[in-house]
């Protein structure tokens, strides 16, 4: 069992001695000034990952490992440009199969299965026929939710852990949900459908490679947007005469979620169900990404550099990523009959700030 992660690391002082298993993320041969080898690493954990250096007698420990091995490490405590370092002094390689493999997986830290359930019962609250069984064909193939379940939300900049896409899912859901109460006359089953489907694409786009989470050859060439798209016509063709001009529509709002074309969408929105999944789901990519800024700061008042926010967070007194799990209104008023839309005179029949939630987070990788 582990005794040191990364993250604890940063705790430790200078000169301290440690002895662990890492994930070797990076492996390279440099030079010092005086022409004399030695090996840089990036060794990881679940945790995240840490620069290592071995000094003396690279050339007989570097045939030892490479790229994607497991090595327990004899190890002090360094630190330059005033980040921690390890200088390894031992190495030996260790079998995959003798580690345990959550070790080294960032995971999410909210219940999976919880949160599989709340956005099945989302999804229950979409009362369009089509919409509803598009989503009932969605969740019934078990072999792709298995997957969806367990894939990242991005391989680096945000939800970048197992669960991350559910996760970043789940919230993105909630707060269509809110958003469709503060505007009562948005397709709520369109956008709440939408935000369900807009990401998975990422299932197919990202994978773990044993050493991160990387792009597949597929995500690379078409990205997830296209992927997606791919996948959820293939859903529809799947439900029995669903209209065309709702399946244009639906289409159109995951083609444009990333907003621009430099961005990657496809199209740029053109509808208000487009432009509100759009900034939501930056929304929640950017609060995602300053909470782990500030879950992985080394100041007490600063975070890190964070690269996807290009900046430091303020962190004093602040806490990381969290949002509230949408409460799944019931099905029979929350679609296009439902009370709470505007009525004729123009004036809403339910409160909309009734159980409305306190705090919900939303992301989009950029």
């Amino acid at each position: 069992m582990k005794r040191y992660y990364v993250r604890d690391i940063q705790g430790l002082e200078v000169g301290d001695a440690l002895t662990d298993v890492f994930l070797v993320r990076r492996k390279q041969v440099r030079q010092t000034r005086r022409g004399d080898d030695y090996l840089d690493l990036t060794l990881a954990d679940r945790s995240g990952e840490i620069s290592a250096k071995i000094w003396s007698n690279s050339d007989a420990m570097g045939v030892e490992f490479d790229r994607g091995d497991y090595v327990e490490v004899e190890a002090i405590v360094g630190e330059y440009d005033d980040s921690k370092q390890l200088v390894v002094e031992k190495l030996r390689r260790i079998d995959a199969a003798d580690v345990a493999l959550e070790d080294f997986v960032p995971s999410c830290s909210q219940d999976i299965e919880g949160m599989l359930e709340r956005l099945k019962q989302m999804a229950q609250s979409v009362s369009n026929t089509y919409l509803r069984a598009l989503l009932d064909v969605f969740f019934d193939d078990g072999e792709f939710i298995e997957r969806f379940k367990r894939s990242s939300g991005a391989a680096r900049l945000h939800h970048a852990y197992a669960g991350g896409l559910l996760e970043h899912t789940l919230s993105v859901v909630g707060l269509a949900d809110l958003m469709c109460r503060h505007y009562p006359d948005i397709d709520r089953d369109l956008l709440i459908a939408a935000a369900i489907l807009h990401d998975i694409g990422k299932v197919e786009e990202i994978a773990w490679d044993g050493t991160g989470f990387e792009y597949t050859v597929r995500g690379r060439f078409l990205g997830h947007t296209v992927l997606g798209l791919e996948i959820v016509s293939r859903m529809i063709d799947a439900v029995e005469d669903f209209p065309e001009p709702l399946k244009l529509e639906l289409l159109h709002v995951i083609a444009s979620h990333h907003g621009e074309a430099q961005f990657g969408a496809p199209r740029e929105p053109v509808t208000k169900e487009a432009l509100l999944l759009h900034y939501l789901d930056n929304i929640d990519a950017k609060l995602q990404m300053a909470g782990s800024a500030i879950e992985d700061a080394t100041d007490e008042v600063w975070s890190d550099y964070s690269k996807g926010l290009r900046r430091v967070v303020y962190r004093e007194g602040k806490e990381g990523y969290s949002f509230r799990w949408p409460e799944a209104p019931d099905a029979a008023t929350s679609g296009e009959d439902s009370d709470s839309r505007a009525d004729a005179s123009g004036e809403q029949s339910a409160d909309p700030d009734e159980d409305m939630p306190s705090t919900l987070f939303d992301d989009e990788e950029r």
